[in-house]
Parts: structure tokens; sequence; C-alpha cells
């Protein structure tokens, strides 16, 4: 009998089970309203060029059309979201739905649901404004599906989710082939018309693949460096990765197509990275790599003590990330007058607000917040707004929303660019987080010709 059709006969201790689950959405929960923050603004504006391919009625090319290196599910449903309700907590709750669904799709396998759903690696993700969250829902998903199809269970949907994987992510693409082939001997017809699956929703993408492999630009991240990755992984995720190493380690000796499988994505991820493709300083594609581990922890704790162990370490593992979030939440609440707040007291309905804030060291580090960003609720509609004919994905112009009237816009650095921006309307300027650096102070106010009002830390510069 194989491996995971005896795994999930497993009945742990429901109590303590479903306190793991619970408090694994809780912290989905709060990730939700940490992640409105100026970079999550950026990001909503990559489906840009897919929003306008919708209103001018090119379905064909909004629907195959790479955002970067990223295949174009996640970004047309964005992209339908600007257009019938631009509302960011839908962006982020949804988000943080999909990597709800990720657990979901393991709850046959008990302590592999309990070790992601408190997962350190899943949780800093799982609220973002990109196709990452949605990536680890499916990855899951067709773990689990190629586990049942293992033990001799129906497994139908795998095609279909080995598809929209693919459409989601490459890398979501590439796992998908590999469940299919590790399914050849055992199931393989499902593992055919799964390959199938894959070529055929990949055959509408092969245009966009092409020009991405010839672009000299897709080889340009910056090169391997395992020391740093690991004291950045280190610093972000903290020691609970390494502490279901062993439990692991145990279920690959039970389960080892699994941990082949495992193994494969990670070489491929590293090979990504050291051919400049993938970024080194990044770590979402580590969620590539959860759901498969989870599982083998899950085939690692064979007994009533190791599964209770497992257990246990999943709920110490959330209650351990437990206090940083809720600090964030409450510095996040803070009510402490802000340079936005002065900005909004004394302008017009009509005016225009520019809000400006370095960018982070590295974008990909989700602990940074933003009380100033929050002045604007994200259940507020934030349409887009088209202005100076700039495209709606450049960054330069500040991805402009209209948000009850006022227009805002978000740039991470005064740029070259801002003086057109000061042309339509009256605007305000809000400088935050400066860190004194005079670019964003004195400096920006002689560059404008204007004074600046000091609102606690921050900088208001008010029209002319």
């Amino acid at each position: 009998m194989d491996a995971g059709h005896r795994g999930s006969r497993i009945t742990p201790n429901i109590a303590l089970f479903g306190a793991v689950v619970t408090l694994g959405l809780v912290l989905r929960a709060l990730r939700v309203p940490q992640r409105w923050e100026e970079v999550s603004w950026l990001y909503a504006a990559y489906s840009g060029p897919i929003v306008s391919a919708l209103d001018e009625g090119r379905i064909g090319e909004a629907l195959t059309r790479f955002t970067g290196l990223h295949p174009p599910l996640w970004f047309v449903l964005h992209a339908l979201s600007e257009r019938l309700a631009p509302v960011p907590i839908l962006w982020m709750g949804g988000s943080a739905l999909a990597s709800a669904l990720a657990v979901f799709a393991l709850r046959r396998w008990p302590i592999a649901a309990a070790a992601a759903a408190t997962s350190a690696v899943q949780l800093p993700y799982a609220a973002e404004v990109n196709n990452y969250p949605l990536l680890a829902c499916f990855v899951a998903a067709l773990w689990a599906l190629r586990e049942r199809a293992a033990s001799g269970a129906t497994a139908w949907a795998l095609p279909l989710v080995a598809a929209l994987a693919g459409w989601t992510h490459g890398l979501g693409g590439f796992i998908a082939g590999i469940v299919a082939l590790s399914l050849i001997q055992r199931q393989p017809k499902l593992a055919g018309l799964t390959l199938l699956a894959l070529v055929l929703a990949a055959l509408p993408l092969i245009p966009g693949l092409w020009t991405i492999w010839a672009d000299p630009g897709t080889r340009s991240q910056p090169p391997l460096k395992p020391a740093l990755m690991l004291h950045d992984a280190w610093t972000r995720f903290g020691p609970w990765p390494l502490l279901w190493l062993p439990l692991g380690l145990l279920g690959a000796r039970r389960a080892p197509a699994v941990f082949i499988g495992w193994l494969v994505t990670l070489a491929f991820v590293l090979g990504l990275q050291a051919a400049h493709v993938a970024a080194p300083h990044q770590l979402p594609y580590a969620l590539a790599l959860t759901a498969p581990w989870a599982l083998l922890v899950h085939h690692g704790a064979t007994t009533t003590g190791a599964r209770r162990l497992a257990l246990g370490l999943a709920l110490i593992q959330g209650l351990g990330q437990l206090p940083a979030e809720l600090l964030r939440l409450s510095a996040l609440l803070d009510t402490t007058p802000r340079g936005v707040d002065h900005a909004l007291a004394a302008s017009r309905p009509e005016d225009h607000v520019l809000l400006l804030r370095p960018a982070p060291v590295n974008d990909d580090d989700k602990r940074r917040i933003s009380p100033t960003l929050w002045r604007l609720p994200p259940w507020t509609p934030m349409p887009r707004v088209r202005l100076h004919d700039a495209p709606l994905d450049d960054f330069r112009y500040g991805q402009p929303r209209r948000v009850n009237g006022r227009v805002f816009f978000v740039l991470d650095e005064p740029r070259g660019t801002l003086e057109g921006l000061l042309t339509d309307a009256p605007t305000w300027i809000v400088v935050y987080d400066h860190g004194g650096d005079p670019r964003y102070g004195a400096a920006l106010a002689d560059r404008l010709g204007r004074r600046s009002v000091q609102v606690g830390d921050d900088l208001v510069l008010p029209p002319k």
C-alpha cells in the first residue's frame, strides 16, 4: 500500500489540529491589513498593460500577455478587479484566501496541513498583491492530488490544476510536470492527460515565452550568494524551517517520490538563480517547496508521539510569530498625527496628493508597514487614473489613483518625472520615513521652490 494512502488514515488530536489551523487562519487575517503599504500599491500597477488591453477589447492579448517573467492568470484576475471593483482589500484578502486554500488542499494529511497552516515561509507571503499566494495554492493542490492518485484514489482534477498552475507561474508548470512524471508507472493515463493539459495550456503562451527567452534582460539578476541568502532567510523566517528537518528526512524514506520532487524543485530554483533569471535576494520561490516538505513531515510522523510532537511544533511555530504580527498591527493603528493628515485636512477634494517614501532596501521583506497609507482605508474604491499619457504600470509616474475625489500618487524617490506630476492640479507632497536624507528634505524643497511644513517626523510641501 502507498505511503500516502496509509498516512491519510492517521487521526491526530482533533482539538490540537483545530487550534493550529485556526491560528493559521488568524495569522493570515492579520497579514491582510499589514500588507497595505507602498510596495503593494506599486505591485498593483503591474497588470496595467492587461487593463489597457481589456479596455480596448484586445481580449486575446490580455489573456496571453506575460507580465515580466510571469504568465497571465493572476494578472488577468487582478485586471478584472481593477475594472470592476478596484478595492485594495479585495486583492490582499483574495491572496490570503488562496494561501488558506493551500492548507485546505492538504486536509487529508493533517500533519502536513498543520505544518503549512503556520509555516514561517507561507505566512509572510500570504497576502501579497502578486501571483505567489495563488502559486502556493496550486502547488499544494498538485501534490495533494498526486498523493491521492498514487494511492489509487480518484484525482480527476489533476490535469486542470496543472494547466492553471502553469498559467500562474513558470515554477507551477514545472512542478506540474514533475508530479505528472512521478505518476507514469502507477497512473499512466492520468499522467499522460496531465502532460497533455500542460502542453495545450502552454501553446498560447509560446510567443511570450520566446520573447522572454530572447530578451537579454531576462538574465540580469544579481549573482547567487548562498551565505547571504541563508542569512537573509534566517533573518526573515527564523529557525522554524530547520525544526521540521528530522521529521521531513524521516518522511523522505517513506515517500521517496515526494522527496525527489522536492529536491528537483529546489535544484531548478537554484539553477534559475545561478543563471541570473531568478533573483537570489527574493525568497517567494520557497513557497513551491513548503507543500511537498509538509507532506514529508506528515509521512515522517508515524507514531502517536511523533504526531503530537508535530502538531505541538506547528502550534508553537504559529504562536512564536504572533507577537510580531500583533506588534506591527498595533503600530499600524497608531493615530499620531502624520504629514498625510495635514495634507488631507488642508487640501481641497479636487487636489492631488503625492506620497513620497524611500524604497525599502529589499522589497521582498514583508515586515514593513505603512500607517501613512492606512489613512487611505483599503476598503475604499481606488480606481486608476491615467495622466500624462503614461503607461499604467510605469512606476516613474506614481501609479495615480482617485481616492474620495483626490488623486493620489506614490513614489519611492524624487525622480526626474516629479515636476511633470505637479502641473494638472494643486499638488501636496508628503515626505515620510526619509531618515533625514536631504534629497527628500531641503534639496527637494529648493528644487521645487517650496517651503516645507514639519508634521512630526514627516514633511509636507504645500502647493505654491
